[in-house]
């Protein structure tokens, strides 16, 4: 699977815009290669116990502003009990602790 990116380069006025578009694209690029999967994960994955999540999303409330609807994901879930066990802890744990 590839990964679409779309940015509009800020280039000099009077400047090549398609070396800029060059040079961008090698940043891209580089990034590209120096990210790893734990990276990922620390960075956009909030996961622990229901204090530890609640901190998270409160962090990410603070960062980004206040969001109307937390949409909760899961995918793949061997293991039905966890699922389930998973989202109530969301419901009757994380959520008290982030409306508060």
């Amino acid at each position: 699977m590839k990964l679409g990116f779309f940015s509009m380069p800020m280039h000099p006025i009077g400047s090549d815009w398609r070396q800029s578009l060059r040079e961008d694209r090698e940043v891209f690029i580089l990034a590209d290669d120096t990210v790893t999967l734990e990276q990922v994960i620390d960075k956009l994955v909030i996961h622990g116990s229901p204090a530890k999540v609640a901190d998270g999303l409160l962090a990410m409330k603070q960062e980004t502003s206040d969001f109307g609807t937390l949409l909760y994901a899961e995918v793949d879930r061997t293991d039905r009990t966890l699922g389930r066990n998973s989202m109530t802890l969301m419901a009757k744990k994380v959520l008290p602790l982030i409306t508060a």
